[in-house]
């Protein structure tokens, strides 16, 4: 962190809330990275090698681990997480075998804060069972020097101080209200934002409220067609499958408004959300540089689209309060608010082999990296058949062919890592391909090698 003075850069002095939001951003969105904070901050007397540290996570599990820790666990935790967050200091010293080797300890500056944190974190992740940190607060980082926790906990904190909605660009503006030189970085933390919704989405923390009934431009059909790079049309959602099949009946060249449009969509599958539906079209007319999945569609004449037409985000009901918990608490820690109470419950769970194994256990399911053993041939066989008969695959077309022909679901990670093996086999290769037509940012294809 730097401020600037006069036209000098000069180092930020170390506060309380800034060594809490540099501990939530390294190790809070994992609850094994601070299940390991708690032993090391616990003991500040002690020091800990990495094969000291394992045996910790290993052995606080009881005689058969949910998940047994690997050899480069802690040392990848201490060295990319930990010691660069001020949690832990490293000095180098012989071993057992008088090899100089790492030896890890407790960092002292703010060390009570960072414990009761760890505390906070593990007992709410401890309540709230079916949500895991990982899910809440994203990875480490988003891109450049955005942190996701830091910046989720901001998102969060405007979200639950507009329970009724607000745009996308407003929560940008609030969570990034420090660091607003121009529109350009304006645009580029909407980017940001749009991203972390897309994922709470899915999660089923927050929801987008479509806006859009009011708005019917007239339009025309200048190309009926669904042309893709990767996807076919039947790898699209539901509601967009049934537009362009109107699109094609219609034919180039028709005028029509778009709630007529939406209508004839409607024909096609009565079962689709002309909300929803309404939503795309606005969001086809008006995105960046006009371009979208409907590339097909242009609107006639001008019509200005106010901010009350716009999509805007809440919470979910069932998430609101697990976020005002989470959110709340943080902050109150921050202002150094409970602090005891809370180092003692970080030693109360580390000391719990029943909550050290559930929350292990939590770490292991929501991790993109540990695929569950039981099981997880079944599901690689199962996915490798329906890689091969597609010949040419995207994630979405992985996805969307594994849940329709097995049921239940699987985890783009998963699926991600799965695929890595198929390739490095030489079986597919990948090429990197436009997700949508005319857009920049790039998907993985992956090509059958005949």
């Amino acid at each position: 962190m730097i401020t600037d003075l006069g036209g000098e850069t000069l180092p930020q002095q170390p506060t309380a809330e800034l060594a809490v939001t540099d501990f939530l951003n390294g190790a809070g969105n994992h609850e094994l990275k601070l299940l390991l904070s708690a032993i090391v901050l616990a003991y500040p007397e002690r020091e800990f090698t990495e094969n000291q540290a394992n045996k910790e996570l290993s052995q606080r599990q009881g005689e058969v681990p949910v998940w047994p820790i690997g050899p480069k666990v802690s040392r990848q935790y201490f060295e990319r997480s930990l010691e660069p967050i001020g949690a832990v200091v490293k000095r180098m010293a012989p071993g057992e075998r008088g090899k100089v080797i790492p030896w890890y300890c407790a960092d002292p500056e703010f060390r009570e804060h960072k414990l009761a944190l760890t505390g906070f974190l593990l007992n709410w992740s401890l309540d709230y069972q079916d949500d895991s940190l990982q899910q809440v607060y994203s990875g480490s980082m988003t891109s450049g020097e955005v942190h996701a926790p830091e910046t989720r906990h901001e998102l969060f904190r405007a979200l639950l101080a507009n329970d009724e909605g607000v745009s996308i660009r407003t929560l940008a503006e609030e969570s990034f209200r420090g660091s607003l030189s121009d529109k350009t970085t304006l645009e580029r933390h909407v980017n940001v934002i749009e991203r972390h919704i897309d994922l709470l989405e899915t999660q089923g923390i927050v929801q987008k409220i479509s806006k859009a009934r009011n708005y019917d431009p007239l339009l025309e059909i200048i190309d009926p067609a669904f042309n893709h790079v990767a996807l076919s049309q039947e790898d699209l959602r539901a509601e967009t499958q049934a537009l362009y099949t109107a699109m094609e009946q219609l034919g180039q060249g028709t005028q029509l408004t778009a709630t007529t449009l939406v209508e004839a969509a409607q024909r096609i599958d009565p079962s689709i959300d002309d909300v929803k539906l309404l939503g795309t079209i606005r969001g086809t007319l008006h995105s960046r540089d006009n371009r979208s999945w409907l590339p097909g569609l242009q609107q006639v004449g001008e019509a200005e689209i106010s901010q009350s037409d716009m999509s805007s985000i809440r919470l979910e009901d069932r998430a609101h309060g697990m976020i005002a918990d989470l959110t709340e608490g943080v902050d109150a820690i921050r202002h150094g608010v409970g602090l005891a109470s809370w180092t003692s419950r970080a030693v109360e769970v580390i000391n719990s082999q029943a909550a050290f194994s559930t929350l292990v256990q939590k770490a292991r399911d929501a991790s993109p990296y540990a695929i569950k053993a039981e099981g997880a041939t079944v599901v690689a066989e199962r996915l490798f058949a329906i890689a091969r008969g597609l010949g040419i695959a995207t994630l979405d077309s992985l996805v969307t062919g594994y849940e329709s022909e097995h049921g239940g679901s699987i985890r783009s990670q998963h699926i991600r890592l799965l695929m890595k093996r198929l390739v490095e086999q030489g079986e597919f290769r990948v090429e990197k391909v436009p997700a949508r037509p005319h857009t920049k940012r790039l998907i993985n294809r992956y090509v059958r090698v005949d």
